[in-house]
C-alpha cells in the first residue's frame, strides 16, 4: 500500500510496465546469449620447468564458430594436437541439488612450449561465430628454470651437422642417468624407478616428434612403434597415451605408452659431457635415434629435448631415497648446403639422390607418322616426386628423327615415369638415341651422369588410311590428326555439334507417363466393361429390341382394343426400360416428361404422347378406329429407341486413347533421333572460337583461354560429348591433367565408341592408379557401347513399344497371341535400359567424380594442414577420386582401394 500512497496510480502503472519490458528484454538477451558460442580454456598443469611443454585445451561449446585464434601467444611455441567433437551429458550435485550438464561443441588441443621462464600469462583465445567474436579465459602458468643437479644429463646431437639435400642425417637424444648409490650401484636406474616410483614414469619431451614437411622421414609412430616397451620399464614420450585404440598427442588420462630403447654404458667421448670425475660404471645411457633426409637447402633448428623423472638417488637398508630432477639438452641446428657448382653437368635438373634409369619404346614396329610411346623410368632413393624430364627437344639427334610432343610425369610403383608421344619422320629411323640423365649423389658429394642404351625400331613407309575405317559412330568424319600436345585432335567440324540431349528429368517423366496413360486407358476399358455388365445397363441397352419384338408379335387384324393396349404397352415399356422406370405406373404425360428429361427431341416426345393417348382412347373407345391405323407403332418405336440409344451410349473415353496414341507417337519419334534438339548460334560460335584458339595456342594461358570458350559452349548448350572432348584437350595442353581427365571421363558417356577420345584418355592416365569396374557395370556391359542420348532413346523406344503392344492386346483380342509376348520382351528391355540409364545419370550427376589437379597433393586425416598425412605418398596430378564430404575449403575423397583422405578444395578438378 505504501507505493499507492506515495506515487500516483498512472506513474505506478508506468513503472510496472517498464519493469516488465526490462525483464522481457533481459530474457531475450539471455536466450540470444545461450545461442552464441562460448569458449572454455584449460591447462594440463599450472607449473612446469623451462623447456617442458604443457597440454592446452580450448573448448568451443554451444554454437558454430571458427577455430581458435592463438596469434597473441607470443611467449609460446604452439603445436596443434588435433581436435574432436564433444557431445556429452552428465549430472552434477551442488548444495544437495542435482543438475544436468550438457556439453556440445568442439575440443581443440595444443601443446604449448614457453620461450622463457617466469610467471607467464596464457592469453585468452578468440573465436568468430556467425554474429560476434567470442573470447575465452586467460590462464596463468609458472615456468621455473631447471635446477642444478648431477643425476641426469640430456645430450642432443646431429650427425652430420652439415649435409646436402637427400643426405641421411641422424638426430640422437642421449639420456644419461647416474646409477643409484649405496646398495643400488649395480641396478638399472630406469628399471629401479618403475619398481619404487612407478607413477609417473620418466617423461621425455621431444619438440620435434612431428618433423617439418621439408624433412623426409617415416611417421613418428613408425619410428617409435618398435621401441614400445612390453613390460613396465621405459620412458613416456610427449605424454603419448592410449586413446581410442591408437596414439594421442594430448590427453588428460593418467596412463602412458612406454618406450624402451635399451641401455648401455657411456662411451669415452660421452664421459666428457658428464660431471667431472664420472666413470663409465657410474652412468647408464639410453639413446633415441631418428634418421631423416632434408628435402631442401637451408637451416633447420631442433628445439631442446628434456627429461623429467623421479630418480632413485641412493638405496640404503632397502630404502630408496628419491629425487625429482629435470634436465634439458641444448638446441641443435642443421645446415643443408646446396649442391656444389663445380662439376655440375649441363643437363642436371635438381635431381638429388641415387638413381637408375630404364627406357622403353612401344610399339617397336610402326609406320611413319604413327604415334609411339617413349618412357623413361627413374628408380632409386631421392627427390623422385620433384624430378623433371630431360629436355629431349634440345637434342638434334632426337628432333631430326622424331616429331616430339611434351612429356608427362607421374609416380608409379615408387619410381618416376616420364612419357613422350613421338612420331618417326622417315622410314630410315632405326633407333631412339640414348637418353642422358644426371643427378647429384649427396653421400658421395659428386654428380653422376648415366645414359640409357639405344632403343631399336622398325619403321616402314606410311600407307593411306581412311579415317572412317577406324572411327566409329559420330566421330567418323573426324580426321586422324594430332595436336601439338601429343594428343589426337578432337572433332572440330561444326556439323557434328548437335543440340544437347533432353535432360534426364524429361526422359524420366516421359518414360513414367506412358505406362500411367496405359493404365488409365485400361482402367477406363475395364470400368466400361463392368458398366455394360450391370443389369440396369443391360435393360437400357435392350429396350429398343424388346419393344420392337413385342410389336412384331402382334397380329395384323382382330379386335382393336387389345391391339391398342399392346401397342401402348410396348411403347411405355420402351420408355420405362430406357429410363429405369416402372412400366405399369407410367402414364403418357410421364413418358413424355421422361423423354424430354433424357434429351430426346420435343417433337418426338409429343408424337409419342399423342400416340399413347390415342391408343389409350382406342382401348377404351372402340369407335375411334381411324386413329389406330394412322399411327405406325414400329416406326415410332424405332425413332424413340434410336434417340434414347444416343443418350445412353457408353464407350471407353476416346480422349485418353487419343492422348496415349499421341504420347506413343511422340516417344517413338524422339527415340530414333537420340532425343536431340537443335543447337543455337551462340553455342556454335563459341565452339568454333574455341577450336581456333586451340589450334593457334602455344602457351598455357592460351590453352586456358581456349578451355574457357569450350566451357561457355557447354553452358549455353551443344553436344556435351564433342565440346567436352575438346575441353579435355585444351586443359591437358595447358598442363592441367586432372581437369582434362574429368572432362574426358564425362565425354565418354556421350561418345563411348570414339577411339581418339579413348586414346587421349589412356595417354593421360599412364602411371595413374585405376579401380576395377563395379559388378553392376560389368552386368550392364552394353552401356559402354551406347552414349547418353542413345540410352535415353533406347529407354523411350522400349517403353513406347511395350505400351503400344499392351494397348493393342487389350483393344484387339485377336492380336493377343503376338502382342503380349512383344509387350513382355519390350518391358524387359525397358527395365534394363532404365537401370542402365539411371546408372549413367548417377555417374554424371551424383557420383562426385573428381581428379587431383596438381602434383604432390597430401591427403590428410582431417580437414586442416595440422593433421598428419593419411596416405604414405602424395597424390599425383590426374589421380581420379570421388568426393565423399565437403567441409569448408576441404573435401574428403575416396581413392581406388577404399583409401580416404582430406584434400584442399582447390586441389581438385570437378565438373
Amino acid at each position: 500500500m505504501t507505493g499507492d500512497l506515495t506515487r500516483p496510480p498512472r506513474l505506478a502503472c508506468l513503472h510496472r510496465a517498464a519493469a516488465l519490458l526490462a525483464a522481457l528484454l533481459l530474457c531475450c538477451a539471455s536466450a540470444s546469449a545461450q545461442e552464441s558460442a562460448r569458449v572454455e580454456c584449460h591447462l594440463e598443469r599450472d607449473a612446469i620447468w623451462e623447456g617442458e611443454s604443457v597440454g592446452y585445451q580450448v573448448d568451443v561449446l554451444d554454437g558454430e564458430a571458427s577455430e581458435p585464434d592463438l596469434s597473441a601467444f607470443s611467449d609460446f611455441t604452439v603445436e596443434p594436437a588435433g581436435s574432436q567433437q564433444v557431445n556429452s551429458s552428465s549430472v552434477a550435485i551442488e548444495n544437495g541439488r542435482m543438475r544436468r550438464v550438457e556439453r556440445h561443441g568442439v575440443e581443440y588441443r595444443y601443446r604449448l612450449t614457453p620461450k622463457r621462464s617466469g610467471r607467464l600469462t596464457v592469453p585468452a583465445p578468440t573465436v568468430k561465430s556467425a554474429d560476434a567474436t567470442v573470447r575465452g579465459n586467460a590462464l596463468a602458468l609458472e615456468v621455473r628454470p631447471p635446477p642444478e643437479q648431477s643425476l641426469v644429463r640430456v645430450v642432443q646431437q646431429l650427425d652430420p651437422p652439415r649435409c646436402y639435400p637427400q643426405q641421411a642425417v641422424r638426430l640422437s637424444v642421449r639420456l644419461c642417468v647416474r646409477r643409484p648409490g649405496g646398495d643400488g650401484s649395480s641396478r638399472d636406474p630406469i628399471g629401479l624407478i618403475h619398481q619404487v616410483a612407478a607413477d609417473p614414469p620418466p617423461m621425455v619431451q621431444l619438440p620435434w616428434l612431428e618433423l617439418d614437411a621439408s624433412l623426409a622421414a617415416p611417421p613418428w609412430h613408425e619410428w617409435l612403434g618398435p621401441l614400445q616397451a612390453q613390460g613396465s620399464r621405459g620412458f613416456a614420450i610427449n605424454d603419448l597415451q592410449p586413446r581410442g585404440g591408437g596414439l594421442s598427442l594430448f590427453s588428460f588420462e593418467a596412463s602412458y605408452y612406454l618406450f624402451d630403447p635399451g641401455s648401455r654404458p657411456p662411451r669415452d667421448e660421452e664421459l666428457a659431457q658428464l660431471p667431472a670425475g664420472s666413470s663409465a660404471a657410474d652412468w647408464v645411457v639410453y639413446e633415441f635415434t631418428r634418421e631423416f633426409k632434408p628435402r631442401a637447402t637451408g637451416r633447420h633448428e631442433f628445439a631442446a629435448a628434456s627429461l623429467k623423472a623421479r630418480v632413485v638417488e641412493r638405496i640404503a637398508n632397502r630404502r630408496a631415497q628419491l629425487a625429482d630432477v629435470f634436465a634439458r639438452s641444448d638446441a641443435v641446428a642443421l645446415t643443408v648446403l646446396p649442391p656444389p657448382a663445380e662439376g655440375r653437368p649441363a643437363g642436371w635438373k635438381d635431381a638429388i639422390g641415387r638413381f637408375t634409369l630404364e627406357a622403353a619404346i612401344a610399339p617397336h614396329e610402326a609406320q611413319v607418322g604413327d604415334p609411339l610411346t617413349l618412357t623413361l623410368r627413374v628408380r632409386g632413393d631421392g627427390n623422385l616426386d620433384e624430378l623433371t624430364p630431360p629436355d629431349l627437344a634440345a637434342r638434334p639427334e632426337v628432333t631430326s628423327a622424331f616429331r616430339l610432343h611434351p612429356a608427362t610425369a607421374s609416380m608409379e610403383s615408387g619410381s618416376r615415369l616420364f612419357t613422350w608421344s613421338v612420331r618417326a619422320l622417315a622410314p630410315t629411323v632405326a633407333a631412339v638415341p640414348p637418353i642422358d640423365y644426371a643427378w647429384f649423389d649427396p653421400e658421395q658429394g659428386r654428380y653422376v651422369e648415366q645414359r640409357t642404351p639405344p632403343l631399336p625400331l622398325s619403321i616402314r613407309a606410311a600407307e593411306g588410311l581412311d579415317p572412317a575405317a577406324i572411327v566409329a559412330g559420330p566421330a567418323a568424319a573426324a580426321p586422324l590428326a594430332a595436336q601439338g600436345s601429343g594428343l589426337f585432335a578432337p572433332p572440330s567440324d561444326p556439323s557434328l555439334l548437335a543440340g544437347p540431349p533432353l535432360r534426364w528429368t524429361t526422359v524420366a517423366a516421359i518414360a513414367g507417363a506412358l505406362p500411367l496413360l496405359l493404365l488409365l486407358v485400361v482402367g477406363a476399358r475395364v470400368a466400361w466393361q463392368r458398366r455394360r455388365a450391370d443389369p440396369r445397363a443391360v435393360r437400357r441397352a435392350q429396350a429398343g429390341a424388346r419393344a420392337l419384338a413385342r410389336l412384331a408379335a402382334l397380329p395384323t387384324a382382330g379386335d382393336p382394343r387389345p391391339l391398342a393396349r399392346e401397342r401402348r404397352g410396348a411403347l411405355l415399356g420402351l420408355v420405362a426400360d430406357a429410363t429405369d422406370r416402372n412400366e405399369a405406373a407410367l402414364t403418357a404425360r410421364e413418358a413424355e416428361a421422361a423423354l424430354r428429361a433424357a434429351g430426346v427431341d420435343a417433337a418426338l416426345a409429343e408424337r409419342l404422347r399423342a400416340a399413347l393417348e390415342a391408343w389409350e382412347a382406342q382401348a377404351y373407345a372402340p369407335g375411334a378406329q381411324g386413329t389406330l391405323e394412322a399411327i405406325d407403332a414400329a416406326a415410332l418405336a424405332r425413332g424413340v429407341a434410336a434417340a434414347l440409344a444416343r443418350r445412353n451410349e457408353s464407350r471407353p473415353p476416346r480422349a485418353l486413347a487419343l492422348l496415349l496414341a499421341a504420347a506413343l507417337q511422340g516417344a517413338l519419334l524422339l527415340a530414333p533421333s537420340g532425343c536431340q534438339r537443335a543447337v543455337d548460334g551462340a553455342t556454335l560460335q563459341r565452339f568454333v572460337e574455341g577450336h581456333e584458339l586451340l589450334a593457334k595456342a602455344t602457351r598455357p594461358e592460351e590453352f586456358r583461354a581456349a578451355a574457357a570458350r569450350f566451357e561457355e559452349a557447354l553452358a549455353s548448350g551443344g553436344d556435351e560429348g564433342v565440346v567436352l572432348q575438346a575441353l579435355g584437350n585444351a586443359w591437358f595442353a595447358a598442363g592441367s591433367k586432372g581437369a582434362a581427365i574429368v572432362a574426358w571421363r564425362r565425354a565418354e558417356f556421350h561418345r563411348p565408341r570414339d577411339p581418339l577420345l579413348a586414346a587421349n584418355l589412356a595417354q593421360a592416365r599412364v602411371g595413374l592408379p585405376s579401380e576395377p569396374p563395379a559388378l553392376l557395370d560389368e552386368l550392364l556391359f552394353w552401356r559402354a557401347l551406347l552414349g547418353y542420348g542413345e540410352q535415353a532413346a533406347l529407354l523411350l523406344g522400349a517403353v513406347a513399344v511395350a505400351c503400344a503392344a499392351a494397348l493393342l492386346a487389350q483393344l484387339r483380342p485377336r492380336s493377343r497371341a503376338v502382342m503380349r509376348p512383344l509387350a513382355r520382351a519390350a518391358a524387359l528391355v525397358a527395365l534394363l535400359a532404365a537401370i542402365g540409364f539411371a546408372r549413367t545419370v548417377a555417374h554424371l550427376e551424383w557420383s562426385g567424380h573428381a581428379a587431383i589437379a596438381r602434383d604432390g597433393v597430401v591427403a590428410r586425416k582431417g580437414d586442416g594442414e595440422s593433421f598428419e598425412a593419411a596416405l604414405s605418398a602424395p597424390l599425383a596430378d590426374g589421380t581420379e577420386c570421388r568426393i565423399v564430404e565437403a567441409r569448408h575449403d576441404w573435401r574428403l575423397i575416396e581413392l581406388p582401394g577404399d583409401l580416404r583422405g582430406w584434400v584442399p578444395a582447390d586441389a581438385l578438378a570437378t565438373r
